[in-house]
């Protein structure tokens, strides 16, 4: 196909390559791509297809035609792009963006500099017999033990004040209590992270009391003069409002709004560029574009494959330990790190295991529907963590007909066993 002659190097490109099951597809495909203001190159092996401003609600409209749908899906790759009159813009999009005097105006402005603080730059060294184990402290109490400027990333999730039943702290707080008590947590945390390090909080706010944490988190850390990075959404797919929560079924009076995200909130202490040795690093492109993205979907949903996801998982889990940490990943304990990055953690209880919400939600289901083999399955799961208890309460107060068909809770019955709720 003759084509005037273009600047092709100004123009994004997809090539695909012809096969039998696009023959019949060619001709309109030409057909439709310059009528969308593409330009193409077609040497019957591959058609090459050059572009910048795409019409692309005309594309979708012929995507029935199978090579316009390749295109499309190529298409939907690529992250950088801006609109114009309607249609999509990729070559140029950045010169609608245009800002004359950037950097002067940077400057003028001041940037982070207005906020950020200037901490001490010398970074001290942890000792030895802390790092490389999980600690069982309350964390506040821990970071004391530190000296300033010694770690290089802090992550933490801190509790998000909903109500869970933790082992040794209530997640019921007033907001001034619980806020109070995290800043001072996090000023340790500040205290102890290394010049040129960070810290990366993830948190979900409490939209059913209107408490914005994630912005209230943010703003602390500005007025203590970090400097903000970035914030991530953590897509989780996890749908878990009802409509009906909206108060009224329909009525626009106070909607409930839905979200499926958790935020992850990022700052730097000195400055953005972290400190470092550049032959370490082991990133590659591809995982580097994925990752600057700041949107994260790294949850499976629920329709996939499971077991295949689990194996999947367990095996980057497990790649990861044995290329990073030189750890190995077993059924009972993680093998003593020997070289690699150095870690320090810590949990707040020693001896005492919950199992997940969802397990407790399962038990009710099956506890109701008296199914023995699921009741069996998921008390099983509980005998070695303070879960147990509370099922074995249960199960005789709401169903005492079923503690001898159900072995667990007939053995501990006729032991005389006392449930933790019941010793308090």
């Amino acid at each position: 196909m003759q084509i005037k002659k273009i600047p092709f190097e100004k123009y994004k490109t997809i090539k695909i390559t012809i096969t039998k099951h696009y023959q019949n597809d060619i001709s309109n495909a030409l057909f439709i791509f310059k009528k969308a203001g593409l330009f193409v190159e077609n040497n019957n092996e591959e058609i090459s297809i050059y572009f910048d401003i795409v019409d692309i609600k005309y594309l979708v409209q012929q995507q029935e035609n199978l090579i316009v749908f390749n295109f499309l899906n190529e298409l939907n790759k690529i992250k950088s792009y801006s609109s114009r009159n309607g249609k999509l813009v990729y070559a140029s999009y950045k010169d609608d963006v245009k800002v004359k005097n950037k950097t002067q105006n940077k400057k003028n402005r001041l940037a982070y500099e207005y906020y950020k603080k200037d901490f001490d730059t010398t970074n001290n060294v942890i000792s030895n017999d802390l790092i490389n184990r999980i600690h069982c402290e309350d964390s506040y109490n821990f970071l004391k033990k530190l000296p300033n400027n010694c770690i290089d990333i802090i992550l933490t999730s801190p509790p998000y004040n909903f109500g869970i039943n933790y082992a040794t702290e209530n997640d019921s707080n007033l907001w001034k209590t619980y806020f109070d008590k995290l800043f001072n947590i996090f000023r340790e945390c500040i205290r102890v992270l290394k010049h040129t390090g960070r810290i990366i909080i993830n948190v979900q706010p409490l939209y059913s009391d209107y408490i914005p944490t994630h912005h209230i988190i943010s703003n602390f850390f500005l007025q203590e003069g970090l400097i903000w990075k970035g914030e991530i959404l953590w897509e989780k797919n996890n749908y878990n409002c009802n409509y009906c929560t909206w108060g009224s079924w329909k009525s626009p009076s106070s909607p409930y709004l839905k979200y499926s995200w958790e935020y992850i909130e990022i700052f730097c202490k000195n400055d953005l560029k972290k400190i470092g040795d550049s032959s370490n690093i082991d990133i590659t492109g591809d995982e580097f574009k994925k990752f600057v993205y700041g949107k994260w979907d790294l949850f499976f949903r629920r329709k996939q494959n499971l077991q295949g996801v689990s194996l999947k998982l367990k095996n980057i889990i497990e790649n990861f330990l044995d290329q990073n940490l030189k750890l190995k990943l077993s059924k009972w304990r993680i093998a003593p790190l020997k070289k690699g990055a150095n870690f320090v953690g810590y949990r707040t209880w020693k001896n005492i295991r919950f199992l997940r919400k969802r397990s407790l939600y399962h038990f009710s289901k099956s506890l109701k529907a008296e199914h023995l083999e699921s009741l069996n399955a998921i008390i099983g799961n509980s005998i070695r963590s303070a879960t147990f208890s509370h099922f074995y309460k249960r199960v005789i107060t709401e169903k005492p007909d079923l503690i001898q068909k159900l072995s667990l809770i007939k053995e501990k019955y006729q032991n005389g066993f006392l449930s933790i709720s019941t010793l308090r």
